[in-house]
């Protein structure tokens, strides 16, 4: 008797491969804090003699931050990666920083004011898929003078019900916490750098045609 064999059939979908995965990542860096006023000075031209304002810093430092969960969880699908820094703020708040905070603990400040011959925001490409964002900005003697100021943060508006990306006490130059204490004419410059990393890199050739010149790749 003969033996009657059967093929077997296996059906599968066939899916496509997965694309690639694309991460940005966000490196807390440094902020730059200074304490000073603007005092005249003569300036010379070729117009003649004038009067003209320099910034002086009479306090400063440098130091680094924390990023908040807020930042990824909902500031960059919100306000995107830049924008989610748009405000500084700063506050009276003496709590240790920690990631699941949303914003500055007791904010008394918030502004965007771009100090005089600055700007308020420089995006530089220091390589191929990192990008260094930096922010300028200056607290005037009505938000400042005379306040005693412990913590400090970026936000994207100029509410502090937004929260911000990031929160820390302003330190020394050994990490401890400080008290910048302002007089009435002193104002604040907070110069802040973060810097974005995109994965993966893709780079590829194209030709253009440049006038006058031909075509270029």
């Amino acid at each position: 008797m003969s033996k009657i064999v059967v093929p077997r059939i296996v059906v599968r979908p066939l899916l496509p491969p997965r694309g690639p995965k694309i991460s940005a990542r966000i490196q807390p860096q440094y902020l730059h804090w200074q304490v000073g006023r603007y005092k005249e000075r003569i300036l010379s031209g070729p117009g003649g003699l004038g009067r003209g304002r320099i910034w002086v810093p009479e306090l400063e430092g440098e130091q680094h931050n924390m990023i908040l969960n807020i930042f990824y969880d909902s500031l960059i699908p919100t306000e995107g990666i830049i924008g989610s820094s748009y405000f500084a703020a700063v506050g009276t708040g003496s709590a240790t920083p920690d990631p699941t905070q949303t914003g500055l603990q007791n904010e008394v400040a918030r502004t965007t004011r771009t100090p005089e011959g600055e700007g308020s925001l420089i995006v530089s490409l220091p390589e191929y898929g990192v990008y260094d964002v930096q922010r300028v900005v200056e607290f005037s003697e009505n938000q400042v003078g005379g306040r005693n100021l412990t913590e400090w943060g970026f936000g994207p508006t100029s509410s502090a019900s937004s929260g911000t990306m990031n929160r820390e006490l302003f330190r020394d130059g050994s990490g401890n916490p400080i008290v910048i204490t302002l007089d009435t004419d002193q104002r604040l410059r907070l110069i802040y750098r973060y810097r974005i990393s995109l994965e993966p890199v893709v780079r590829q050739d194209i030709t253009i045609n440049i006038g006058g010149i031909g075509l270029r790749t």
